[in-house]
């Protein structure tokens, strides 16, 4: 009963007070929340008292593995920008869809690392340039768009948390990397403030997995070991490599583009 309340209450909880706090961070800080692992690192919470360290553990490679496919999604969105948002967001679910299957077979930490490392470092070595948006503090769509990204999000972590049985703990922690919240919530910036703020938005989406790829490995490496500490360890971890990202020199800020 109290691990059943636990998928129930959490899951929305963490992430409501995310998007709470990103509507007021403007597009490049809030989208480094959002790339954060709000879903999957509340996953592997819930994961950890029903099925144990060793499960722990091969989730947090396939959510590693999952982040890869999360760059992918975020670059492709931006690379299609002109083309509007409809099209833009079909290709970045067909991106990240294809990205998902074909890092499906890594299934060691280190291969992993190495692929996200090198994926990650050409994404943002090569992300084209963005207007930067001020932080909105509200929009008209806000609230309900916070209640789209908690109910999508909720519903996935309590979905694989039920069917990690039949998935098993690699594919579970894949998919809880799923970037549910960042395409609810790129397509509205993309209409409301531009291609400029989505860039920005999305250049902060893939910073963030890097912090998400942190605690993953954080995890894969200590859970077994340290129990529910190494998530704790990992979250600590996670914060500050986002924080020392989100302080180094960003793309130049272009704003013609629009």
């Amino acid at each position: 009963m109290e691990a059943l309340a636990l998928r129930l209450v959490l899951p929305p909880l963490v992430v409501a007070l995310a998007s709470m706090a990103q509507r007021h961070l403007g597009d490049r800080l809030g989208g480094l929340v959002v790339g954060l692992p709000l879903t999957s690192g509340t996953f592997l919470v819930l994961l950890l008292p029903t099925h144990g360290g060793t499960s722990v553990a091969e989730a947090a490679v396939g959510m590693l593995a999952g982040q890869i496919a999360v760059i992918v999604m975020a670059v492709t969105y931006s690379g299609l920008v002109r083309a509007g948002f409809a099209v833009s967001l079909l290709g970045a679910v067909t991106g990240w869809s294809l990205a998902a299957l074909a890092v499906r077979p890594l299934e060691t930490l280190l291969v992993c690392s190495l692929v996200f490392g090198v994926m990650a470092f050409a994404a943002l070595s090569i992300w084209p340039p963005a207007h930067e948006e001020p932080a909105s503090g509200s929009t008209h769509s806000g609230g309900r768009e916070v209640m789209t990204r908690t109910v999508l999000a909720s519903s996935l972590v309590i979905a694989l948390t039920t069917g990690v049985h039949v998935l098993g703990p690699q594919l579970a922690g894949l998919l809880s990397a799923a970037p549910l919240v960042a395409l609810v919530l790129t397509p509205s910036t993309h209409r409301e403030r531009g291609a400029g703020a989505v860039r920005s938005l999305l250049h902060g989406v893939v910073r963030g997995s890097v912090g998400a790829a942190v605690f993953a490995v954080v995890v894969a490496l200590t859970v077994e070991g340290l129990g529910a500490p190494a998530l704790l360890l990992a979250g600590t971890t996670a914060i500050a490599a986002a924080a020392v990202l989100s302080s180094v020199s960003h793309p130049r800020w272009s704003p013609g583009v629009r």
